[in-house]
C-alpha cells in the first residue's frame, strides 16, 4: 500500500535516496542493493503517476553510479512489463511474507535477461554499421560525411532528415545525378531512414 502522502513521505523518500547514494558494494552485492531500492520506492509511491517508470530508471542510474554499468545503456522496463502480474506479485510477496529471497531472485533474473537484450542489440548494431560503412566505400559518395551520416545514423535510429542535417551541416538538394537510398531497419520498433531518389545529402566543402 502507498505511504500516505505529507512530511513523512518526504522523509521517507529523502532517506532512500540517501541510501542509494552510498556505496554498499563491499557489503551488499549492487544488483541486491538495487533490489532493494527499488521494492522501497514502489513501497513509499511517491508520485500521483509515472512510479513504475521513475522506478526502473532509478534501477539503471543506482546501477550506473555503482559502476556496474560503464554507461547508462540498461533498458530494464520491457522484460519487467512483460511479467507485470509476476513483478507485482513478488513486490506483494515481501510485503506480506518478506520473501525477499523470491524478490531479488525474480529482480537479479529480469536484469541479467535485459543485459543480454541490450547486449545483442548493440552488437547488431556494430554489424550493421559496418554493412552501411561497406555500401559507402562502394558508392559514389565522399566517404568522410557519408561514414559520419552512417554513425550518427546508428545512434539514433529514429531521426529526421532536418536533425542529420543540422547535427552533420548537410545541405540536402535536388540532384538527380547524385541518388541514394539509404535505409536502417533493425526491428518493427526501429524507423527508417529513407533519403529518396530525389534528395541526395551533399556536403558543405
Amino acid at each position: 500500500m502507498p505511504h500516505p502522502p505529507g512530511d513523512e513521505l518526504v522523509a521517507r523518500l529523502r532517506e532512500l535516496v540517501d541510501w542509494m547514494r552510498v556505496d554498499r558494494s563491499r557489503s551488499i552485492d549492487p544488483v541486491v542493493a538495487a533490489a532493494m531500492a527499488h521494492y522501497h520506492f514502489e513501497t513509499l509511491h511517491p508520485f500521483n503517476d509515472g512510479n513504475g517508470r521513475i522506478g526502473r530508471l532509478l534501477i539503471v542510474l543506482q546501477l550506473y553510479s555503482a559502476g556496474v554499468l560503464s554507461e547508462p545503456t540498461l533498458t530494464v522496463s520491457p522484460w519487467f512489463e512483460a511479467r507485470r502480474r509476476d513483478y507485482y506479485d513478488a513486490l506483494l510477496g515481501v510485503s506480506t511474507d518478506s520473501r525477499w529471497d523470491d524478490w531479488v531472485g525474480f529482480f537479479a533474473t529480469g536484469i541479467q535477461a535485459s543485459a543480454t537484450s541490450i547486449r545483442d542489440q548493440m552488437l547488431s548494431l556494430v554489424e550493421v554499421q559496418a554493412s552501411l560503412r561497406e555500401r559507402v566505400r562502394a558508392s559514389r559518395l565522399r566517404a568522410d560525411s557519408a561514414h559520419a551520416a552512417v554513425d550518427f545514423a546508428v545512434g539514433h535510429p529514429s531521426f529526421t532528415v532536418r536533425g542529420l542535417q543540422d547535427a552533420l551541416a548537410i545541405l540536402c538538394v535536388q540532384n538527380s545525378d547524385v541518388d541514394l537510398e539509404f535505409s536502417l531497419t533493425l526491428s518493427p520498433r526501429w524507423c527508417s531512414l529513407d533519403f529518396g531518389p530525389h534528395l541526395a545529402p551533399t556536403l558543405d566543402a
